[in-house]
């Protein structure tokens, strides 16, 4: 029986182990069109808050957080996905956070961004996401774990926002949609086509979409939350370094999946390049990724774990997170008009 196949649960646990963490790989190509195409960086897209301080210029992520809610209120009310509710490190989501804005105003570009311009070809892409993963690495395992050991104690009770206000998530939902429907109001008084790119929300709606799906076949693959970078990254460069099977999971066939999809959408529509990197780019690109590797291990993760999906299930870490990286960005952008 053996011979053939039959009842043998280890082929059946490993035929179906691969079957969940190819799901990445797909679902990563989606995202890398998706963010290609919307050229949809969030560093960008907060500084053009910052930049505009209006309700249009918030819709493409107010968009894409707005479908994730009702898709993570979903899937938790059915048991499809758990979600988090650690208590917040407060300190660290403070220092990793405001160090995260300043590392992306200073490379120019978060770590979502950074994956897409790479599937462009973009050489400071590599550099900044070489030196963030090497980072990131150091954080998980390496010298720099000793550094942020203490800081990431928990000290606190704050979760989610509606376990500490006692209510429902269906009332904050309610209030998030009425904003998001008045900002997208707005921003379709505002928009301008650009035939080359799904540019602002129609670039956030496929996002979102694609967020719901990604923690559903993240939690059927024992990875159980939504789009996220910061670990993935890690470990792919651990399994590119080390070839160790163990490092290529469902988190880091999504961002290879992002690369190619990146990579992909740039060469059919003809705007991949390759580049050069001037040498105060470089050292942008280098200090940059230093700066988000270090406030990623910090906070919990990049822009795409807490602005885009933390908020989505209301946690305090990725809210407070949000605006204080906000606030980071905020303060090279003042610098660099100074």
């Amino acid at each position: 029986m053996n011979k053939v196949g039959i009842c043998r649960p280890d082929l059946f646990i490993r035929i179906r182990g691969e079957r969940m963490t190819i799901t990445g790989l797909f679902i990563g190509f989606l995202v890398g069109i998706i963010l290609q195409r919307g050229q949809f960086c969030i560093s960008g897209q907060l500084g053009y808050i910052i930049r505009t301080r209006s309700a249009a210029a918030v819709a493409p992520i107010a968009v894409a957080v707005a479908i994730q809610m009702v898709g993570f209120y979903i899937l938790a009310q059915t048991g499809s996905i758990t979600i988090p509710t650690s208590p917040m490190p407060l300190m660290a989501t403070l220092v990793g956070a405001l160090l995260f804005g300043i590392g992306m105003g200073i490379a120019g570009c978060c770590l979502t961004g950074q994956l897409f311009r790479a599937g462009q070809g973009l050489i400071s892409a590599w550099t900044t996401l070489l030196v963030f993963s090497v980072t990131t690495i150091a954080t998980q395992t390496g010298v720099f774990k000793y550094w942020i050991t203490d800081m990431l104690k928990t000290t606190g009770t704050m979760s989610t926002i509606p376990k500490t206000l006692g209510i429902s998530p269906l009332w904050l939902i309610g209030l998030f949609m009425l904003f998001t429907i008045y900002a997208v109001y707005k921003w379709t008084r505002s928009y301008e086509k650009d035939p080359d790119y799904w540019t602002g929300v129609p670039a956030g709606i496929a996002l979102g979409i694609v967020g719901v799906v990604a923690w559903y076949f993240s939690a059927d693959a024992g990875r159980d939350f939504g789009l996220s970078f910061t670990i993935p990254i890690g470990n792919l460069f651990q399994y590119i370094q080390l070839d160790q099977q163990r490092y290529l999971n469902w988190g880091s066939y999504l961002v290879l999946g992002v690369l190619i999809g990146s990579f992909a959408a740039s060469v059919v529509k003809k705007q991949w390049r390759n580049d050069t990197m001037a040498p105060r780019k470089f050292w942008e690109s280098v200090i940059g990724g230093f700066l988000m590797g270090i406030g990623a291990a910090l906070t919990g993760g990049c822009t795409m774990a807490n602005v885009v999906v933390g908020t989505a299930y209301f946690s305090w870490q990725s809210w407070i997170a949000s605006f204080i990286m906000a606030f980071g960005l905020w303060i090279v952008l003042k610098l660099r008009k100074a």
